[in-house]
Protein backbone atom coordinates (compact mmCIF):
# COMPACT_ATOMS: atom_id res chain seq x y z
CA UNK A 1 0.00 0.00 0.00
CA UNK A 2 2.73 2.44 0.99
CA UNK A 3 4.64 1.73 -2.22
CA UNK A 4 1.62 2.30 -4.47
CA UNK A 5 0.93 5.60 -2.76
CA UNK A 6 4.46 6.79 -3.28
CA UNK A 7 4.39 5.80 -6.93
CA UNK A 8 1.12 7.68 -7.35
CA UNK A 9 2.51 10.82 -5.73
CA UNK A 10 5.63 10.75 -7.84
CA UNK A 11 3.60 10.00 -10.94
CA UNK A 12 1.51 13.12 -10.29
CA UNK A 13 4.66 15.10 -9.62
CA UNK A 14 6.09 13.87 -12.89
CA UNK A 15 2.99 14.98 -14.80
CA UNK A 16 2.93 18.36 -13.10
CA UNK A 17 6.60 19.00 -13.65
CA UNK A 18 6.35 17.99 -17.29
CA UNK A 19 3.68 20.67 -17.76
CA UNK A 20 5.24 23.44 -15.69
CA UNK A 21 8.88 23.09 -16.66
CA UNK A 22 10.68 23.04 -19.96
CA UNK A 23 11.18 19.80 -21.81
CA UNK A 24 14.37 17.90 -21.14
CA UNK A 25 15.05 17.88 -24.82
CA UNK A 26 15.66 21.63 -24.74
CA UNK A 27 18.88 23.10 -23.39
CA UNK A 28 18.39 25.23 -20.29
CA UNK A 29 20.44 27.62 -18.21
CA UNK A 30 18.80 26.25 -15.06
CA UNK A 31 20.48 27.44 -11.90
CA UNK A 32 21.22 30.94 -13.22
CA UNK A 33 24.42 32.46 -14.53
CA UNK A 34 25.49 33.23 -18.07
CA UNK A 35 24.91 30.59 -20.74
CA UNK A 36 28.61 29.99 -21.44
CA UNK A 37 29.25 29.24 -17.75
CA UNK A 38 26.29 26.86 -17.55
CA UNK A 39 27.29 25.21 -20.81
CA UNK A 40 30.70 24.35 -19.34
CA UNK A 41 29.26 23.05 -16.07
CA UNK A 42 27.98 19.55 -15.36
CA UNK A 43 25.62 19.30 -12.38
CA UNK A 44 24.99 15.93 -10.74
CA UNK A 45 22.57 15.48 -7.85
CA UNK A 46 22.76 13.05 -4.96
CA UNK A 47 20.52 12.78 -1.93
CA UNK A 48 23.07 13.43 0.83
CA UNK A 49 26.40 15.05 1.57
CA UNK A 50 29.56 12.95 1.65
CA UNK A 51 30.57 11.93 5.15
CA UNK A 52 34.07 13.24 4.46
CA UNK A 53 36.38 13.82 1.52
CA UNK A 54 39.29 11.69 2.63
CA UNK A 55 39.08 8.28 0.88
CA UNK A 56 40.64 6.49 3.85
CA UNK A 57 37.95 7.68 6.25
CA UNK A 58 34.67 6.85 4.50
CA UNK A 59 32.61 3.82 3.51
CA UNK A 60 29.44 5.38 2.03
CA UNK A 61 28.26 5.83 -1.56
CA UNK A 62 27.78 9.59 -1.30
CA UNK A 63 31.44 10.03 -0.41
CA UNK A 64 32.53 7.55 -3.08
CA UNK A 65 30.84 9.55 -5.84
CA UNK A 66 32.95 12.60 -5.02
CA UNK A 67 36.29 11.13 -3.97
CA UNK A 68 36.39 8.97 -7.10
CA UNK A 69 36.65 12.19 -9.14
CA UNK A 70 39.39 13.74 -6.99
CA UNK A 71 41.60 10.78 -6.13
CA UNK A 72 43.06 7.81 -7.99
CA UNK A 73 44.56 4.48 -7.02
CA UNK A 74 47.28 2.27 -8.42
CA UNK A 75 44.72 0.20 -10.36
CA UNK A 76 41.14 0.58 -11.58
CA UNK A 77 38.35 -1.48 -13.14
CA UNK A 78 37.82 -1.29 -16.89
CA UNK A 79 34.13 -0.34 -17.34
CA UNK A 80 33.75 -2.48 -20.45
CA UNK A 81 35.55 -5.69 -19.51
CA UNK A 82 35.37 -5.41 -15.67
CA UNK A 83 39.02 -6.42 -15.64
CA UNK A 84 41.52 -4.83 -13.26
CA UNK A 85 43.92 -2.54 -15.16
CA UNK A 86 46.78 -0.22 -14.09
CA UNK A 87 46.00 3.44 -13.39
CA UNK A 88 48.81 5.15 -11.43
CA UNK A 89 50.75 1.91 -11.69
CA UNK A 90 52.55 0.85 -14.84
CA UNK A 91 52.85 -2.87 -14.10
CA UNK A 92 53.35 -5.37 -11.31
CA UNK A 93 54.88 -8.78 -10.62
CA UNK A 94 54.25 -11.26 -7.82
CA UNK A 95 56.99 -13.33 -6.25
CA UNK A 96 56.84 -17.12 -6.57
CA UNK A 97 55.85 -17.49 -2.91
CA UNK A 98 53.08 -14.87 -3.27
CA UNK A 99 54.50 -12.77 -0.44
CA UNK A 100 55.88 -9.82 -2.42
CA UNK A 101 54.14 -7.59 -4.95
CA UNK A 102 56.52 -5.33 -6.84
CA UNK A 103 54.66 -2.42 -8.46
CA UNK A 104 56.23 -0.12 -11.05
CA UNK A 105 54.69 3.36 -11.07
CA UNK A 106 53.98 5.71 -13.94
CA UNK A 107 56.35 8.67 -14.13
CA UNK A 108 55.69 12.38 -14.37
CA UNK A 109 52.38 12.45 -12.50
CA UNK A 110 51.73 15.20 -9.93
CA UNK A 111 49.11 15.79 -7.27
CA UNK A 112 46.82 18.80 -7.62
CA UNK A 113 49.12 20.84 -5.35
CA UNK A 114 52.17 20.09 -7.49
CA UNK A 115 53.62 17.40 -5.19
CA UNK A 116 55.21 14.60 -7.26
CA UNK A 117 53.48 11.23 -7.26
CA UNK A 118 56.20 8.69 -6.49
CA UNK A 119 57.04 5.63 -4.42
CA UNK A 120 57.26 7.65 -1.21
CA UNK A 121 53.71 8.91 -1.75
CA UNK A 122 52.47 5.34 -2.17
CA UNK A 123 54.37 4.20 0.90
CA UNK A 124 52.95 7.03 3.04
CA UNK A 125 49.36 6.39 1.94
CA UNK A 126 49.51 2.64 2.60
CA UNK A 127 51.46 2.76 5.87
CA UNK A 128 49.08 5.44 7.10
CA UNK A 129 46.25 2.88 7.42
CA UNK A 130 48.10 -0.31 8.43
CA UNK A 131 47.39 -1.93 11.78
CA UNK A 132 49.74 -0.55 14.40
CA UNK A 133 50.34 2.69 12.54
CA UNK A 134 50.15 5.83 14.76
CA UNK A 135 48.11 7.53 12.02
CA UNK A 136 45.47 4.81 11.81
CA UNK A 137 42.07 5.72 13.26
CA UNK A 138 38.94 3.58 13.82
CA UNK A 139 37.37 5.17 10.74
CA UNK A 140 40.10 3.58 8.59
CA UNK A 141 39.48 0.03 9.75
CA UNK A 142 36.78 -1.02 7.28
CA UNK A 143 38.44 -0.62 3.90
CA UNK A 144 42.02 -0.80 5.17
CA UNK A 145 41.29 -4.23 6.59
CA UNK A 146 39.67 -5.34 3.34
CA UNK A 147 42.77 -4.55 1.30
CA UNK A 148 45.76 -4.51 3.63
CA UNK A 149 44.82 -7.17 6.18
CA UNK A 150 47.81 -9.30 5.19
CA UNK A 151 50.30 -6.50 4.47
CA UNK A 152 53.22 -6.28 6.88
CA UNK A 153 55.28 -3.56 5.24
CA UNK A 154 55.81 -1.32 2.21
CA UNK A 155 59.29 -0.43 0.99
CA UNK A 156 60.47 1.83 -1.81
CA UNK A 157 62.90 0.87 -4.51
CA UNK A 158 63.85 4.11 -6.22
CA UNK A 159 61.26 6.78 -7.00
CA UNK A 160 59.11 4.65 -9.29
CA UNK A 161 58.92 1.25 -7.63
CA UNK A 162 57.33 -0.07 -4.42
CA UNK A 163 57.31 -3.50 -2.83
CA UNK A 164 54.29 -4.58 -0.80
CA UNK A 165 55.28 -7.36 1.59
CA UNK A 166 52.68 -9.81 2.92
CA UNK A 167 52.48 -12.14 5.89
CA UNK A 168 50.56 -14.74 3.85
CA UNK A 169 49.65 -14.91 0.14
CA UNK A 170 46.61 -12.82 -0.76
CA UNK A 171 45.15 -13.21 -4.25
CA UNK A 172 42.70 -10.34 -3.61
CA UNK A 173 45.37 -7.65 -3.20
CA UNK A 174 45.41 -6.22 -6.72
CA UNK A 175 41.61 -6.15 -7.00
CA UNK A 176 41.59 -4.43 -3.60
CA UNK A 177 44.04 -1.83 -4.86
CA UNK A 178 41.58 -0.97 -7.65
CA UNK A 179 38.91 0.35 -5.25
CA UNK A 180 37.89 3.99 -4.82
CA UNK A 181 38.00 4.01 -1.02
CA UNK A 182 40.78 3.30 1.42
CA UNK A 183 43.52 2.86 -1.18
CA UNK A 184 43.52 5.95 -3.39
CA UNK A 185 46.39 8.40 -3.15
CA UNK A 186 46.23 11.60 -1.08
CA UNK A 187 48.97 14.21 -1.52
CA UNK A 188 51.80 13.65 1.01
CA UNK A 189 52.00 17.43 1.48
CA UNK A 190 48.43 17.36 2.83
CA UNK A 191 49.00 14.29 5.01
CA UNK A 192 52.02 15.93 6.63
CA UNK A 193 49.67 18.67 7.83
CA UNK A 194 46.58 16.66 8.76
CA UNK A 195 45.35 13.09 9.16
CA UNK A 196 41.99 14.04 7.61
CA UNK A 197 42.16 15.50 4.10
CA UNK A 198 38.49 16.53 4.12
CA UNK A 199 39.33 20.22 4.57
CA UNK A 200 41.90 20.18 1.73
CA UNK A 201 41.15 17.26 -0.64
CA UNK A 202 44.08 16.74 -2.99
CA UNK A 203 44.66 13.79 -5.30
CA UNK A 204 45.85 13.10 -8.83
CA UNK A 205 42.39 12.73 -10.39
CA UNK A 206 40.73 14.53 -13.30
CA UNK A 207 38.94 16.98 -10.97
CA UNK A 208 40.30 19.41 -8.36
CA UNK A 209 38.41 20.43 -5.23
CA UNK A 210 37.11 24.02 -5.21
CA UNK A 211 34.48 24.36 -2.45
CA UNK A 212 31.88 22.60 -0.29
CA UNK A 213 28.71 24.30 0.91
CA UNK A 214 27.45 21.60 3.25
CA UNK A 215 23.91 20.51 2.58
CA UNK A 216 23.92 22.36 -0.72
CA UNK A 217 26.73 21.60 -3.17
CA UNK A 218 30.32 20.55 -3.80
CA UNK A 219 32.23 22.25 -6.63
CA UNK A 220 35.14 20.65 -8.49
CA UNK A 221 37.18 22.19 -11.30
CA UNK A 222 38.87 20.42 -14.17
CA UNK A 223 42.47 19.38 -13.53
CA UNK A 224 44.22 21.12 -16.41
CA UNK A 225 47.43 19.16 -15.73
CA UNK A 226 45.79 15.74 -15.63
CA UNK A 227 48.03 12.89 -16.81
CA UNK A 228 45.26 11.25 -18.85
CA UNK A 229 42.41 12.54 -20.99
CA UNK A 230 41.19 15.83 -19.54
CA UNK A 231 37.56 16.27 -18.50
CA UNK A 232 35.34 17.78 -21.17
CA UNK A 233 33.54 20.10 -18.74
CA UNK A 234 35.35 22.86 -16.85
CA UNK A 235 33.29 22.49 -13.70
CA UNK A 236 31.57 19.56 -11.97
CA UNK A 237 29.00 20.33 -9.27
CA UNK A 238 27.50 17.76 -6.89
CA UNK A 239 24.17 19.25 -5.83
CA UNK A 240 22.54 17.87 -2.68
CA UNK A 241 18.81 17.18 -3.19
CA UNK A 242 17.47 14.87 -0.45
CA UNK A 243 13.98 14.38 -1.92
CA UNK A 244 13.74 12.17 -5.05
CA UNK A 245 10.73 14.05 -6.44
CA UNK A 246 12.63 17.32 -6.09
CA UNK A 247 15.56 15.77 -7.94
CA UNK A 248 13.21 14.76 -10.72
CA UNK A 249 11.79 18.29 -10.93
CA UNK A 250 15.30 19.74 -11.00
CA UNK A 251 16.24 17.40 -13.84
CA UNK A 252 13.22 18.32 -15.92
CA UNK A 253 13.75 22.00 -15.17
CA UNK A 254 17.38 21.89 -16.27
CA UNK A 255 18.70 22.85 -12.84
CA UNK A 256 20.70 19.63 -12.88
CA UNK A 257 22.02 17.54 -15.76
CA UNK A 258 22.34 14.14 -14.17
CA UNK A 259 21.08 12.17 -11.16
CA UNK A 260 21.12 8.67 -9.74
CA UNK A 261 18.61 9.30 -6.98
CA UNK A 262 15.19 9.22 -8.64
CA UNK A 263 13.21 6.43 -7.01
CA UNK A 264 9.92 4.79 -7.95
CA UNK A 265 9.95 6.37 -11.42
CA UNK A 266 10.26 4.02 -14.35
CA UNK A 267 12.70 4.39 -17.21
CA UNK A 268 9.71 4.80 -19.52
CA UNK A 269 8.31 7.73 -17.51
CA UNK A 270 11.63 9.55 -17.56
CA UNK A 271 11.98 9.07 -21.30
CA UNK A 272 8.39 10.14 -21.94
CA UNK A 273 9.27 13.43 -20.21
CA UNK A 274 12.06 13.98 -22.74
CA UNK A 275 15.04 12.91 -20.65
CA UNK A 276 17.19 9.81 -20.90
CA UNK A 277 17.52 6.95 -18.47
CA UNK A 278 20.22 4.32 -18.50
CA UNK A 279 19.79 1.02 -16.70
CA UNK A 280 22.83 -1.07 -15.99
CA UNK A 281 23.55 -4.37 -14.25
CA UNK A 282 25.34 -3.45 -11.09
CA UNK A 283 27.26 -4.98 -8.24
CA UNK A 284 24.55 -4.15 -5.72
CA UNK A 285 23.02 -6.33 -3.02
CA UNK A 286 20.30 -5.28 -0.59
CA UNK A 287 19.85 -7.49 2.46
CA UNK A 288 18.42 -7.90 5.96
CA UNK A 289 20.85 -8.37 8.82
CA UNK A 290 20.25 -9.57 12.36
CA UNK A 291 21.88 -8.63 15.62
CA UNK A 292 23.72 -11.41 17.43
CA UNK A 293 21.32 -10.89 20.38
CA UNK A 294 18.51 -12.52 18.39
CA UNK A 295 18.22 -16.27 18.73
CA UNK A 296 18.64 -18.56 15.73
CA UNK A 297 14.98 -19.52 16.18
CA UNK A 298 13.85 -15.91 15.75
CA UNK A 299 16.13 -15.12 12.82
CA UNK A 300 15.09 -18.29 11.04
CA UNK A 301 11.44 -17.35 11.62
CA UNK A 302 12.04 -13.90 10.12
CA UNK A 303 13.66 -15.45 7.05
CA UNK A 304 10.73 -17.83 6.54
CA UNK A 305 8.18 -15.01 7.00
CA UNK A 306 9.42 -12.91 4.05
CA UNK A 307 8.28 -13.77 0.54
CA UNK A 308 11.40 -12.21 -0.95
CA UNK A 309 10.71 -12.65 -4.71
CA UNK A 310 7.16 -11.28 -4.45
CA UNK A 311 8.05 -8.45 -2.06
CA UNK A 312 11.02 -7.17 -4.07
CA UNK A 313 9.16 -7.45 -7.38
CA UNK A 314 6.38 -5.31 -5.89
CA UNK A 315 8.68 -2.74 -4.33
CA UNK A 316 11.10 -2.27 -7.21
CA UNK A 317 8.71 -2.65 -10.16
CA UNK A 318 10.89 -5.10 -12.04
CA UNK A 319 14.07 -3.04 -11.68
CA UNK A 320 15.78 -5.65 -9.55
CA UNK A 321 16.73 -9.31 -9.60
CA UNK A 322 15.73 -11.58 -6.72
CA UNK A 323 18.84 -12.38 -4.71
CA UNK A 324 19.11 -16.15 -4.68
CA UNK A 325 22.75 -15.50 -3.75
CA UNK A 326 24.38 -12.69 -1.78
CA UNK A 327 26.81 -12.33 -4.69
CA UNK A 328 25.45 -10.57 -7.82
CA UNK A 329 25.47 -12.65 -10.99
CA UNK A 330 28.21 -10.44 -12.45
CA UNK A 331 30.51 -11.81 -9.73
CA UNK A 332 32.44 -14.97 -10.52
CA UNK A 333 31.32 -16.77 -7.36
CA UNK A 334 27.59 -16.26 -7.88
CA UNK A 335 25.70 -19.53 -7.45
CA UNK A 336 21.87 -19.69 -7.27
CA UNK A 337 22.04 -23.06 -5.50
CA UNK A 338 22.85 -21.38 -2.16
CA UNK A 339 20.27 -22.57 0.37
CA UNK A 340 18.89 -19.51 2.14
CA UNK A 341 15.58 -20.17 4.01
CA UNK A 342 12.55 -20.12 1.72
CA UNK A 343 9.18 -18.49 2.31
CA UNK A 344 7.13 -20.63 4.71
CA UNK A 345 4.69 -18.50 6.74
CA UNK A 346 3.29 -21.45 8.68
CA UNK A 347 6.76 -22.47 9.87
CA UNK A 348 7.60 -18.83 10.61
CA UNK A 349 4.50 -18.49 12.80
CA UNK A 350 5.33 -21.71 14.65
CA UNK A 351 8.93 -20.61 15.31
CA UNK A 352 7.82 -17.16 16.50
CA UNK A 353 5.36 -18.74 18.94
CA UNK A 354 7.99 -21.14 20.27
CA UNK A 355 10.52 -18.34 20.75
CA UNK A 356 8.31 -16.47 23.20
CA UNK A 357 9.32 -13.14 21.67
CA UNK A 358 6.43 -10.68 21.31
CA UNK A 359 7.81 -7.73 19.34
CA UNK A 360 10.58 -6.81 16.89
CA UNK A 361 12.02 -3.46 15.82
CA UNK A 362 13.54 -2.87 12.40
CA UNK A 363 16.08 -0.07 12.31
CA UNK A 364 16.61 1.56 8.92
CA UNK A 365 17.99 4.60 7.12
CA UNK A 366 15.64 7.31 5.84
CA UNK A 367 17.30 8.18 2.51
CA UNK A 368 17.64 6.33 -0.79
CA UNK A 369 20.74 4.31 -1.66
CA UNK A 370 22.04 2.88 -4.94
CA UNK A 371 21.21 -0.62 -3.72
CA UNK A 372 17.79 0.56 -2.47
CA UNK A 373 16.31 3.37 -4.60
CA UNK A 374 12.97 3.38 -2.75
CA UNK A 375 14.61 4.32 0.55
CA UNK A 376 15.25 2.42 3.75
CA UNK A 377 11.91 3.17 5.40
CA UNK A 378 9.86 1.90 2.46
CA UNK A 379 11.86 -1.33 2.38
CA UNK A 380 11.69 -1.82 6.16
CA UNK A 381 7.94 -1.17 6.13
CA UNK A 382 7.47 -3.84 3.49
CA UNK A 383 9.51 -6.33 5.51
CA UNK A 384 7.63 -5.50 8.72
CA UNK A 385 4.36 -6.20 6.94
CA UNK A 386 5.58 -9.67 5.99
CA UNK A 387 6.73 -10.38 9.55
CA UNK A 388 3.41 -9.16 10.97
CA UNK A 389 1.50 -11.61 8.77
CA UNK A 390 3.42 -14.39 10.51
CA UNK A 391 2.12 -13.22 13.87
CA UNK A 392 5.00 -11.10 15.17
CA UNK A 393 4.34 -7.45 16.03
CA UNK A 394 6.93 -5.35 14.27
CA UNK A 395 7.70 -1.62 14.24
CA UNK A 396 10.02 0.46 12.05
CA UNK A 397 12.43 3.11 13.27
CA UNK A 398 14.07 5.29 10.57
CA UNK A 399 17.14 7.50 11.13
CA UNK A 400 19.35 9.72 9.00
CA UNK A 401 22.23 7.78 7.48
CA UNK A 402 25.03 8.92 9.87
CA UNK A 403 22.89 8.13 12.93
CA UNK A 404 21.86 4.79 11.47
CA UNK A 405 25.46 3.79 10.85
CA UNK A 406 26.35 4.65 14.44
CA UNK A 407 23.50 2.41 15.61
CA UNK A 408 24.76 -0.49 13.50
CA UNK A 409 28.36 -0.02 14.63
CA UNK A 410 27.22 0.12 18.26
CA UNK A 411 24.98 -2.93 17.95
CA UNK A 412 21.88 -0.82 18.74
CA UNK A 413 19.46 -2.77 16.57
CA UNK A 414 17.60 -6.07 16.38
CA UNK A 415 16.86 -6.21 12.66
CA UNK A 416 18.40 -3.86 10.12
CA UNK A 417 18.35 -3.27 6.39
CA UNK A 418 21.58 -2.64 4.56
CA UNK A 419 23.28 -3.18 1.26
CA UNK A 420 26.63 -3.33 -0.43
CA UNK A 421 27.90 -1.82 -3.65
CA UNK A 422 30.84 -3.84 -4.87
CA UNK A 423 34.11 -1.95 -5.01
CA UNK A 424 35.52 -4.49 -7.45
CA UNK A 425 34.50 -7.74 -9.10
CA UNK A 426 36.26 -10.08 -6.67
CA UNK A 427 33.76 -12.07 -4.55
CA UNK A 428 35.98 -11.51 -1.52
CA UNK A 429 34.88 -7.85 -1.59
CA UNK A 430 31.38 -9.03 -0.61
CA UNK A 431 32.22 -12.00 1.58
CA UNK A 432 34.75 -10.11 3.74
CA UNK A 433 31.78 -8.32 5.33
CA UNK A 434 31.12 -11.35 7.53
CA UNK A 435 34.62 -12.18 8.73
CA UNK A 436 34.48 -11.95 12.52
CA UNK A 437 37.25 -9.33 12.71
CA UNK A 438 35.83 -7.03 10.02
CA UNK A 439 34.79 -3.56 11.17
CA UNK A 440 31.96 -3.81 8.64
CA UNK A 441 30.55 -6.98 10.24
CA UNK A 442 27.67 -5.17 11.96
CA UNK A 443 25.77 -8.36 12.77
CA UNK A 444 28.85 -9.60 14.66
CA UNK A 445 28.59 -12.91 12.86
CA UNK A 446 31.27 -15.16 14.31
CA UNK A 447 32.06 -18.48 12.66
CA UNK A 448 35.55 -19.99 13.01
CA UNK A 449 34.75 -22.20 10.01
CA UNK A 450 33.85 -19.15 7.92
CA UNK A 451 36.95 -17.22 9.01
CA UNK A 452 39.26 -20.14 8.27
CA UNK A 453 37.80 -20.86 4.84
CA UNK A 454 37.78 -17.18 3.87
CA UNK A 455 41.45 -16.96 4.80
CA UNK A 456 42.26 -20.05 2.75
CA UNK A 457 40.41 -18.65 -0.29
CA UNK A 458 42.88 -15.74 -0.36
CA UNK A 459 45.76 -18.16 -0.86
CA UNK A 460 44.07 -19.92 -3.79
CA UNK A 461 44.91 -18.89 -7.38
CA UNK A 462 42.69 -16.08 -8.63
CA UNK A 463 39.91 -17.46 -10.86
CA UNK A 464 40.55 -21.10 -9.94
CA UNK A 465 37.69 -23.57 -9.50
CA UNK A 466 38.94 -24.31 -6.00
CA UNK A 467 38.51 -20.62 -5.13
CA UNK A 468 35.00 -20.51 -6.65
CA UNK A 469 34.00 -23.62 -4.69
CA UNK A 470 35.15 -21.96 -1.48
CA UNK A 471 32.84 -19.01 -2.14
CA UNK A 472 29.82 -21.30 -2.47
CA UNK A 473 30.69 -22.98 0.82
CA UNK A 474 31.12 -19.58 2.52
CA UNK A 475 27.66 -18.49 1.39
CA UNK A 476 26.09 -21.72 2.57
CA UNK A 477 27.61 -21.14 6.01
CA UNK A 478 25.91 -17.72 6.08
CA UNK A 479 22.63 -19.30 4.99
CA UNK A 480 22.85 -22.09 7.57
CA UNK A 481 23.41 -19.66 10.44
CA UNK A 482 20.49 -17.33 9.51
CA UNK A 483 22.45 -14.15 10.20
CA UNK A 484 21.50 -12.36 6.97
CA UNK A 485 18.83 -12.67 4.30
CA UNK A 486 19.69 -11.38 0.80
CA UNK A 487 16.80 -9.55 -0.84
CA UNK A 488 17.67 -8.34 -4.31
CA UNK A 489 20.26 -7.01 -6.72
CA UNK A 490 18.91 -3.68 -7.91
CA UNK A 491 19.65 -2.57 -11.41
CA UNK A 492 21.14 0.88 -11.33
CA UNK A 493 19.44 3.71 -13.19
CA UNK A 494 20.95 7.07 -13.98
CA UNK A 495 18.76 9.78 -15.48
CA UNK A 496 20.11 12.69 -17.47
CA UNK A 497 19.07 15.38 -19.90
CA UNK A 498 18.92 14.56 -23.57
CA UNK A 499 21.82 16.82 -24.53
CA UNK A 500 24.21 14.95 -22.22
CA UNK A 501 26.40 12.56 -24.22
CA UNK A 502 28.92 9.75 -23.69
CA UNK A 503 27.43 8.46 -20.45
CA UNK A 504 29.38 5.38 -19.40
CA UNK A 505 28.29 3.73 -16.18
CA UNK A 506 30.30 0.69 -15.09
CA UNK A 507 28.84 -2.14 -13.05
CA UNK A 508 30.60 -0.82 -9.95
CA UNK A 509 28.28 2.17 -10.28
CA UNK A 510 30.68 5.14 -10.06
CA UNK A 511 30.22 7.43 -13.03
CA UNK A 512 33.26 8.64 -14.95
CA UNK A 513 32.26 12.29 -15.35
CA UNK A 514 35.42 13.13 -17.33
CA UNK A 515 34.19 11.54 -20.55
CA UNK A 516 30.73 13.13 -20.48
CA UNK A 517 29.97 15.98 -22.88
CA UNK A 518 27.03 18.19 -23.78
Amino acid sequence: MFSFKKVLILGLALSLVAVVFSSCSKSSEGGGGDSSSRENTLIFSQSADPAKLDPALVTDNFSTNVVASIYEGLFTTDPETLQIVPLLAESYVVSDDGLKYTIVLKKGIKFHDGTPFDSEAVKMNIKRVLKGSPTRTPEMEGYADIVFKNVRDVVTEGSDKVEILLTVPDSSLISGLSMDLGVTMVSPSVLKQTNDATSSPCGTGPWKFESWDRGSSIVLNRNENYHGNKALFKTLIYKIIPDPSSALAALLNGEIDFTGDISDVSKQKVEEAGCKAKMFPSLLTSYVLFNKSLSDEVTEAICHSIDVPTLTASLYKGNSDYASSFLPKEIGGHDPSVKYPKYDPALAKKLFQESGKKELTIECYSNVKPYNPIGGKALATGISGEIAKAGMECKVNASDWPIYMKKLAGGQFEVGVLGWRGDNVDPTNFLQLFVSTSALNYSKFNSPEYDELYGKSLTMPFGSQERKDSFLRLENILADKHRILPLCHNKGMYCYRSEIKNVNVPAIGVVNFSSISR
